[in-house]
């Protein structure tokens, strides 16, 4: 679709499973996950995962998020448990999945 670009933590998720592969590891791996985003002017902005990553993330079968980390757009950065987070939080749609959903 090329409303939808790679986001931060899927293209880190392919980069990752692009090593697991390489290195035939077998067991799944545990990671923290720390994203942030900065606008033009160099201000830190909000960076938690849209609803789409968020499910690609969760439902992996080869990498497991324990804690994430993500800036707000006050400029703070926020670490939860990504499980808890994951199933507890309202979560936003991406604008390309909504231009996305609109076309069909």
């Amino acid at each position: 679709n090329k409303h939808i670009g790679t986001h931060a933590e899927m293209d880190a998720l392919k980069k990752i499973s692009y090593k697991i592969k390489k290195f035939k590891i077998k067991k799944k791996i545990v990671l923290d996950l720390y994203v942030i985003k900065y606008n033009s002017l160099g201000e830190i902005t909000n960076s938690q995962p849209c609803y789409n990553c968020a499910k690609e993330l969760y439902n992996n079968k080869k990498v497991k998020i324990s804690k994430l980390f993500f800036s707000n757009s006050n400029g703070t950065i926020t670490k939860v448990n990504f499980d808890e987070w994951f199933l507890n939080t309202e979560h936003h749609i991406s604008r390309g999945w909504l231009n996305c959903s609109k076309h069909h």
